[in-house]
């Protein structure tokens, strides 16, 4: 059994376990809320279940963990989209806020993260039964709107339901991370949701009215677990990708550099940003290399 003790300042969560919550008990003489108050103040008492990747916490002394929980995904995303002013943030936030609302006023208690992470996938293909569109919006402020929108029909594509999903589950204070499939559906590049909160973990495919717990792509060796900054990666991935299609080149760099600035392992911003430093070179000299024909590789927003 783990608990995760979470004090108000910004940017940190402590995971302690049962076993270390006895160490400060022993070191410190004193009981649970005391050793809360000693890490600032009373702290909230947060299923294990709700901690997502593991990977991201870091061992402290008696069998602690920490964790940066600076980096939020909402907003994040909605500045990679281009949304960046403060009010039109809140805005967004507000709209997410809103949905979490209207599902609960809408839905039956329920006590699991796993029933309530299904319920909440089901409920947002109730609403939009068309919500997959191939080629679709990645835009994390379009997929908002299309979602709150009584008049639109489809939503966005695999990365815009996957950030609208994930962001849903962690206002519901479960965590989520997202898979990285280099060839989904045999169509090029896919995301979708990866969650540890059952069991065994789960994989939801937004892109599919029945994609929760959806086994279909668990044969595939080339699965990637991306984390928050990987998805916003892609967001400026696909702004990139457009921007260098439509021959704007400068500002394409600026979004191959952000891509890379969250995810500096991604190999297809590299790649994509050594085409497009080639193709401005040759735009500049008047010559023509090694990079004619080629164009930016696909990011998942092409899916």
């Amino acid at each position: 059994m783990c608990l995760m003790l979470s004090r108000p300042v910004p940017g940190f969560q402590f995971e302690i376990s049962s076993e270390a919550l006895r160490h400060y008990e022993e070191r410190a003489g004193t009981g649970g809320a005391q050793i809360s108050n000693m890490l600032g103040r009373f702290c909230v008492i947060i299923d294990l279940a709700t901690m997502g990747d593991l990977r991201s916490y870091t061992q402290l002394e008696g069998g602690g963990f920490i964790k940066d929980n600076a980096f939020n995904l909402e907003q994040e995303a909605l500045r990679a989209s281009g949304v960046r002013e403060k009010e039109r943030i809140a805005l967004y936030v507000g709209k997410l806020d809103d949905l979490c609302q209207r599902f609960s006023s809408g839905t039956v208690s329920l006590s699991s993260p796993l029933s309530r992470a299904k319920a909440l996938f089901n409920w947002l293909w109730k609403v939009k039964p068309a919500r997959y569109k191939p080629c679709g919006s990645y835009l994390f402020n379009e997929v908002i709107d299309a979602q709150t929108d009584p008049n639109d029909q489809t939503v966005g594509n695999c990365l815009g339901l996957t950030l609208l999903y994930n962001c849903l589950l962690r206002k519901m204070d479960i965590m989520a991370e997202a898979l990285y499939l280099e060839d989904g559906f045999g169509r090029g590049p896919h995301v979708l949701t990866f969650l540890r909160i059952a069991e065994s973990p789960i994989d939801v495919e937004n892109v599919l009215r029945d994609g929760f717990d959806y086994k279909g792509h668990l044969s595939n060796t080339l699965r990637v677990r991306w984390g928050d900054r990987e998805l916003v990666a892609d967001i400026h991935l696909s702004q990139g990708n457009e921007l260098f299609k439509a021959g704007e080149f400068a500002q394409a760099l600026k979004s191959y550099n952000a891509a890379l600035h969250f995810n500096p392992k991604y190999e297809k911003a590299y790649l994509n940003r050594l085409i497009l430093i080639d193709k401005m070179k040759e735009e500049k000299n008047g010559t023509k290399g090694n990079s004619t024909g080629q164009g930016a590789k696909d990011s998942s927003d092409a899916k």
